[in-house]
């Protein structure tokens, strides 16, 4: 008896197969992954090792945060009804399209998802819940038919906004907008300036009245007012207070450093001293390196 025993357990020892099937299947599996001829503790530790990278990599993705999360989207975004159009995008029977079209002329669908699609009001941007989408490298076409007829219209070779997640994207005004760490201007990318987003969506609020109401709180001491090319008013500017005595000015600002602040076309009404009734024309701001971050035509009514 004892005989027959040692000479099993020498058999199972020496072969492995003399084990019933089931356990010597378990066996060999346990084995190969943890096996003390280094494949099967080297393959058990790398793949330990991936497992930390990947939860390494997720807890960074999940914590990380974009520069445009903390912006307010100053943009009014509206959907587009069938057979209605906002701004030069189309709904045609569900279909979208960007461009105008004069008679026989066909402009290209835009590929968009239509229950999240969006159109920023009053400019060319647009968004669903995949892309961005700006016009660009716009394409004008005209001619005359062999009826003689009249053909054309413009449409643009590229709409989606390369780099643009929708998710992060904010409109700021005049054409300028953030999506993640970018910035954009009418479509372009652009160096990122914390003093273009400040002036729509920071400390000096989003308006022109805004910042200058900001300015002279912040800067009492700042106000230097250069004038150039001082007249009287005439009926052909429309002003805030047409009855008041006011005079067309050429107006700059300064920091404290002495370097420029802003400078542009403005009506002032003298009764109240330094009230500034309204801008005309082209106005101009600079960051405090001297650096022209922002200009805009802001034309009410003037002179002929």
């Amino acid at each position: 008896m004892s005989n027959i025993l040692i000479n099993f357990a020498i058999g199972s020892y020496a072969d492995p197969t003399a084990m019933p099937p089931d356990r010597a299947k378990i066996i060999g599996i346990y084995r190969h992954r943890l096996s003390t001829d280094g494949d099967g503790v080297t393959s058990l530790v790398a793949f330990s090792r991936l497992t930390v990278i990947f939860i390494i990599v997720i807890v960074l993705f999940a914590g990380c945060t974009y520069r445009s999360d903390s912006i307010v989207d100053n943009g009014v975004w509206l959907p587009i009804e069938n057979g209605e159009s906002v701004g030069s995008y189309t709904n045609l029977e569900g279909h979208i399209y960007w461009g105008t079209a004069v008679g026989d002329f066909s402009c290209d669908e835009i590929d968009v998802d239509l229950a999240s699609f969006r159109v920023c009001s009053e400019t060319e941007y647009a968004k669903d819940k995949r892309h961005v989408y700006y016009p660009q490298r716009i394409i004008c076409y005209d001619g005359i038919d062999e009826n003689g007829n009249g053909f054309g219209g413009t449409y643009a070779e590229e709409m989606i906004l390369k780099g643009a997640n929708p998710n992060h994207f904010r409109y700021l005004g005049n054409g300028y907008a953030v999506a993640g760490n970018r910035m954009y201007l009418n479509g372009e990318t652009i160096e990122w300036k914390d003093s273009i987003v400040h002036h729509y969506n920071g400390d000096l609020g989003n308006s022109d009245e805004t910042l200058i109401d900001s300015i002279e709180a912040v800067y009492p001491k700042v106000w230097v007012w250069d004038y150039d090319s001082l007249r009287e008013n005439s009926s052909h500017i429309n002003t805030v207070y047409p009855i008041a005595p006011d005079s067309l000015i050429y107006l700059r600002r300064y920091y404290e450093s002495g370097k420029m602040l802003s400078e542009g076309w403005c009506l002032q009404d003298w009764n109240r001293e330094t009230f500034v009734t309204d801008y005309i024309g082209e106005w101009k701001y600079f960051d405090s390196d001297g650096n022209c971050y922002h200009k805009f035509w802001n034309y009410t009514k003037t002179a002929d």
